[in-house]
C-alpha cells in the first residue's frame, strides 16, 4: 500500500495534492460494478463519490419500484466484471439512471455536495440473510428471543429488529471461515421520543451508519445520543450443522445497514444532523428516510451536482464500456471526472475512462422541473414562459400598428390639404 500511494503521488505531483488524497482511497476500494455505475451517475451531472455504494443501492430499489427486473439484472451483474473486461448495456444503463434522477428532488446544493430525495423501494425485511454482509432492519420481533427481563422490562419497550450475516472461525482452524447471522430485537427506554441520523456513509460500500438520539432541550445541537438495548443470539453454521448461542443483551446507539433498509425504520431517519437540529429546535421536518424514496447527499469531492448537465441532451451514449486495466486506473479516472469540468471536458474525460458520450451543444427545451430546488407548477411555468416568449413579438405588432395608424392620419391629413 506504502509503494502504490507513492507512486500516485508522484503521478500527481503535477496535478494537485488533495486529487491525489482522493484517487488513493479510490484506488484501494473501488469495485468494477460501482465503478460503472459512478461514471453513468456523473455522466448525469452527479458525483457520488465514495458514497457511490449508497446510491447504487437506492438505484436498485427503484428499478425494483418500477418493475424493470431486466436492467437489475443488468447493474447486479456489474459486480461480477473483472478490471479490463466490458461491460455491455451502459447506454441503457446511462438512460435510466437519467430518468431517475429526473424524478428525484434536488433538496439542497452546494459547491462541494447535493441532498437528493430519490425514488426508491425497502429492502426487503428478511429472518435469515442469505450471505454475509447482508443486513436487514426488521419491525416485527423475533419471536424466539425472550424479551428483555427485570427493572428492563418495565423501562423499555419493543423498538425494531434486525439480522445481519457475518462469518466465523474454529479456534483450531482460524484460516477457515463458515457463515454466521445474529438475530437481534431491540428496546428503546420508554417516554422518549427517539429518532435516527445517518452520521456516516461506508467507503464504497452499500451500508450507511445511523446513530439513534432524542431531543433535549438543554443541549446546544437541540438533541442527544440515546442507547438501545437488545436481546440477540447468534446462529452458527458448520459442516451441515447449526449451533445456537445463549441470548445475550447488549446496549449500543448506532447502526450499519443498507441504505434501502434505513427505509424500514419505525421512526423518523434524517439525512443529515442539520435537518435533526433544525426539527429539534423548530419542529420542522425535512430530508427523511421514508417508504418511497431515500434522501442521500452526494460529493465526498468539490463537485456535488451539475444540473445544467443533467438536462443537456445528448448525441449518443456508447454502449459498451472498457474498464481500466486495473483498481489504480480506474481511481485516476474517478478522480478525474470528479472534478468540476465543463460539457465538453467532461466528456473527454469519461471517455478516457471508458464511457463514450457526446453531449449536444444545446440544452433541453425543458428542463426536468423535480431537477430545480424549489420548482413550481411546470403548467405555470409553460404557460409563463410562453407569454414571456410571445411579448417582444406583440411589441413589435403593436408598434407596426401604430406606425400604419400614424402612416394613414397623415395621409389623408396631406390629401385634404392639397
Amino acid at each position: 500500500m506504502r509503494k502504490l500511494h507513492k507512486r500516485l503521488t508522484v503521478i500527481w505531483l503535477a496535478g494537485t495534492l488533495a486529487l491525489s488524497n482522493v484517487v488513493t482511497a479510490l484506488a484501494a476500494d473501488v469495485s468494477p460494478g460501482y465503478y460503472v455505475f459512478a461514471m453513468a451517475l456523473r455522466a448525469c451531472g452527479v458525483s457520488p463519490g465514495e458514497k457511490v455504494g449508497a446510491w447504487q443501492n437506492a438505484y436498485e430499489g427503484y428499478l425494483e419500484k418500477t418493475g424493470n427486473q431486466a436492467l437489475l439484472s443488468q447493474v447486479k451483474g456489474y459486480g461480477s466484471l473483472s478490471w479490463g473486461s466490458t461491460a455491455q448495456g451502459v447506454d441503457d444503463l446511462y438512460w435510466s439512471v437519467r430518468e431517475w434522477l429526473s424524478s428525484a428532488t434536488v433538496k439542497e446544493s452546494g459547491a462541494d455536495s447535493c441532498l437528493y430525495e430519490l425514488p426508491s423501494s425497502p429492502a426487503p425485511q428478511i429472518q435469515k440473510p442469505p450471505e454475509p454482509g447482508v443486513t436487514s432492519i426488521n419491525t416485527t420481533p423475533f419471536s424466539h428471543l425472550a424479551p428483555l427481563s427485570g427493572a428492563d422490562a418495565g423501562d423499555y419497550e419493543y423498538l425494531f429488529s434486525d439480522v445481519t450475516a457475518s462469518t466465523w472461525s474454529p479456534n483450531d482452524n482460524p484460516s477457515v471461515l463458515y457463515p454466521a447471522y445474529f438475530q437481534r430485537n431491540v428496546y428503546a427506554p420508554k417516554g422518549i421520543e427517539l429518532f435516527g441520523v445517518v452520521m456516516q456513509y461506508n467507503s464504497y460500500d452499500d451500508k450507511v451508519i445511523v446513530e439513534y438520539f432524542t431531543p433535549d432541550a438543554s443541549s446546544s445541537k437541540g438533541y442527544r445520543s440515546v442507547s438501545v438495548k437488545s436481546v440477540f443470539t447468534c446462529y452458527k453454521f458448520s459442516n451441515g450443522d447449526i449451533v445456537k448461542s445463549p441470548n445475550n443483551i447488549s446496549t449500543w446507539n448506532w447502526n450499519r445497514s443498507v441504505s434501502r433498509s434505513v427505509m424500514n425504520y419505525p421512526f423518523k431517519i434524517f439525512a443529515t444532523a442539520k435537518d435533526a437540529e433544525n426539527y429539534c429546535k423548530t419542529g420542522t421536518v425535512s430530508n427523511l428516510f421514508t417508504t418511497d424514496s431515500i434522501t442521500l447527499s452526494s460529493g465526498g469531492t468539490n463537485h456535488g451536482s451539475d444540473l445544467e448537465l443533467i438536462k443537456r441532451k445528448v448525441v449518443s451514449v456508447d454502449s459498451q464500456m472498457t474498464l481500466p486495466a486495473d483498481a489504480t486506473a480506474a481511481g485516476v479516472s474517478l478522480g478525474a471526472v470528479s472534478a468540476p469540468l465543463d460539457w465538453k471536458s467532461l466528456s473527454a474525460s469519461l471517455g478516457a475512462g471508458g464511457l463514450q458520450i457526446e453531449y449536444d451543444s444545446a440544452l433541453e427545451t425543458e428542463p426536468p422541473e423535480s431537477m430545480v430546488v424549489g420548482a413550481v407548477s411546470s403548467f405555470t411555468d409553460t404557460i409563463l414562459q410562453t407569454l414571456l416568449s410571445l411579448l417582444p413579438w406583440g411589441l413589435l405588432v403593436f408598434a407596426v400598428v401604430v406606425l400604419v395608424f400614424l402612416f394613414v392620419k397623415i395621409y389623408k391629413r396631406m390629401t385634404n390639404n392639397a
